[in-house]
């Protein structure tokens, strides 16, 4: 009866992870936008839709493939729509939060905590974008591998260790990164174990590799994909890309530097040193399951913070707060008043950031003394090291799900007013249905209207023949259910399309001729979109502006429209 019973909470507790999980993003994903980020997988789900192949058809580097192939897929079910590209962002956090409940259960938790780290991976994974990023999406796959993996050793199924490389080459896909942070990690508790006579594990883990990279050579193969553009565009363009992202500009890898972003999570950096102290010093010998524990740990620290250094502005890693909590909640049963003392701290340090943040937070405040008071001999009783980590957990949540998450500032919105200023989106189209729109440009009732002023354009003018959209915005195509002929998903140099680099951009201008040659484009029309021209200028493209006039007349402080009058040629 026991058995029956907790069968029938954990299915109720699944159906409840999966219900929260999925409108809290659905939710968030409507409430503004950021216009590279939001809008390149609507571009990409349509190539798909119409039949190109990434890679072959247009260059594709920062932006996994998989990503396409997954929002196509959304588009040929659905229809084309800004609900079915925030269907995709919710599906993935429901997978995020049942995989945390998932490992919940093989670490053997108690029941409320899991209930809450699932609730606040859902709470502070997705709902920042709301909208699919690759990011997210490789990273939530590689945690479902990590999930995986433990769940094979704790079974000793090494065998089905074939299957764990499969999942990181389509994590990998989505994005190189953080997805091999992971595999690494996994790589490191693999060598582990075949020092301790385990060595199926990495055997089953080597033989997983190889049919996964045969099955990889095989899609390409059918897709008629070169192996030399995957390695050009996905491989060595990114490399290339850190020029412009930047060893001398945006990245810098220095631990103060880098972890700012993520900083409170950074924070359980110190509880989980004492951790490993305390291991250490103990005269007993350390079990297997807590250094592999402890390399995870470690491992997620790393990969937050080496990732942090290469994304610009926004928080990419905040999902691995849960997932470090979660790990480090295994080591409950360290009885350490420092460890006490330096969990009693930072619960301090958040708190009175959260009232920083916003005075309303001092009730909380007190609330909590309060309950402390009252209940300080039930508190005593309890595991205070538990206890401590994860109202640090849930704390912390709260506060970045304030600072970036319900006031969009993840998406770079920092405009106070934004709910007040947003714009119903369904009066551009009625695709865009439920869209709040306002973004990170500032001025959000002209940016509204220059994009309907170039949608008129662009309707009006369907009968000059094919174009080749250029435009921080790709929902024009979306909104007029007409083709993307361009090259890319979006216009970024040195990131979508190689600009340095003369023997990649050699290439890609072949691939730009021949995307206007094979559909007998007529047009290249520039969007006068916010910082456009620092991310791209008809300059860059000699050879297009030696084929091409000015189109004054078509020409405005919306855009500029080149026709193209004789045969390109590079």
């Amino acid at each position: 009866m026991k058995i029956n019973s907790n069968k029938k909470i954990n299915l109720l507790v699944i159906f409840f992870l999966i219900l929260y999980s999925f409108l809290i993003n659905y939710y968030f994903g409507f409430q503004g936008f950021n216009f590279v980020d939001s809008f390149q997988h609507i571009a990409g789900g349509e190539k798909i839709v119409a039949g190109e192949v990434p890679f072959k058809d247009y260059w594709i580097s920062d932006s996994g493939p998989l990503m396409d192939f997954v929002q196509g897929l959304l588009f040929n079910i659905f229809g084309k729509s800004w609900n079915v590209l925030v269907l995709n962002s919710s599906l993935i956090n429901i997978i995020f939060t049942l995989t945390i409940f998932w490992l919940c259960s093989i670490l053997e938790l108690p029941l409320i905590p899991k209930i809450i780290f699932p609730v606040l991976s859902a709470t502070v994974m997705y709902p920042a974008s709301g909208t699919p990023l690759i990011d997210f999406h490789s990273l939530i796959i590689s945690v479902f591998g990590l999930t995986y993996f433990i769940f094979l050793i704790k079974n000793s199924d090494f065998k089905k260790m074939i299957i764990i490389p499969m999942i990181f080459i389509i994590a990998f896909f989505f994005k190189q990164v953080p997805s091999a942070y992971f595999a690494i990690i996994i790589l490191f508790i693999s060598i582990y174990y075949f020092f301790k006579q385990k060595r199926e594990i990495l055997y089953s883990q080597f033989f997983g590799s190889v049919i996964g990279l045969i099955i990889t050579f095989l899609i390409l193969y059918f897709l008629n994909i070169e192996i030399e553009k995957v390695y050009e565009q996905f491989f060595l363009m990114p490399i290339s890309q850190l020029t412009e992202r930047g060893i001398d500009q945006t990245i810098d890898t220095s631990f103060f530097s880098t972890s700012q972003k993520i900083r409170y999570v950074v924070f359980l950096l110190i509880p989980s040193i004492v951790v490993l102290y305390n291991l250490l010093k103990s005269k007993k010998k350390i079990s297997d399951i807590s250094i592999i524990n402890l390399i995870i740990i470690f491992g997620l620290f790393t990969t937050g913070i080496l990732h942090e250094s290469y994304t610009l502005n926004q928080s990419t890693t905040l999902g691995i707060l849960p997932l470090i909590s979660i790990f480090l909640l295994t080591f409950s049963n360290i009885k350490d008043r420092k460890l006490e003392f330096i969990l009693y701290a930072i619960n301090l340090v958040i708190i009175l950031r959260l009232i920083k943040l916003d005075i309303n937070y001092l009730i909380l405040f007190i609330i909590l003394v309060f309950a402390f008071i009252y209940f300080k001999n039930k508190f005593f009783f309890y595991n205070k090291f538990r206890i401590l980590l994860v109202s640090y957990t849930i704390l912390t949540t709260i506060f970045y799900f304030d600072k970036l998450i319900i006031n969009r500032k993840w998406q770079d919105i920092y405009n106070p007013n934004w709910r007040q200023d947003s714009i119903d989106a369904s009066k551009i189209d009625y695709k865009l249905k439920g869209l709040r729109w306002v973004s990170n440009d500032p001025d959000t009732k002209k940016e509204f209207f220059v994009v309907e002023e170039n949608l008129k354009y662009l309707k009006n003018s369907a009968s000059e023949g094919n174009y080749i959209l250029i435009t921080h915005y790709q929902i024009y195509n979306m909104v007029l259910n007409q083709n993307n002929f361009s090259p890319v998903k979006y216009w970024w140099k040195n990131a979508s399309f190689p600009l340095d680099n003369k023997i990649l951009k050699n290439k890609f201008d072949k691939t730009f001729l021949e995307k206007i040659e094979k559909n007998k484009v007529k047009r290249i029309i520039v969007l006068k979109d916010v910082k456009i021209y620092e991310k791209f200028n008809i300059k860059y493209f000699q050879w297009l502006i030696e084929c091409s006039i000015l189109d004054k007349k078509n020409s405005n402080s919306f855009r500029e429209v080149y026709k193209i009058v004789s045969k390109c040629k590079i």
